[in-house]
């Protein structure tokens, strides 16, 4: 039976690369704010549920209002 074929290992990463910035203790305020991904809902998600509330409020303004008129006959 032949010996399957392996891929060369990768080298391991050094602590010190200097490809890997290192991060600054004293960020400039001015500086825009990186917001990650993980950190806020996605926009589609967000849009929605904006829609369904407004949706809800104005199914139940309309209730409320159908009780309304039929109340005062």
């Amino acid at each position: 039976m032949p010996r399957r074929h392996r891929p060369p290992r990768r080298k391991a990463r050094n602590a010190m690369n200097d490809a890997t910035p290192t991060p600054n203790p004293h960020p400039d305020p001015a500086a825009p704010r990186v917001t990650r991904e993980q950190d806020r809902a996605p926009i589609p998600v967000s849009v929605r549920v904006f829609i369904y509330v407004v949706g809800v409020h104005v199914f139940a303004g309309f209730l409320y209002l159908l009780f309304y008129l039929g109340a005062s006959k």
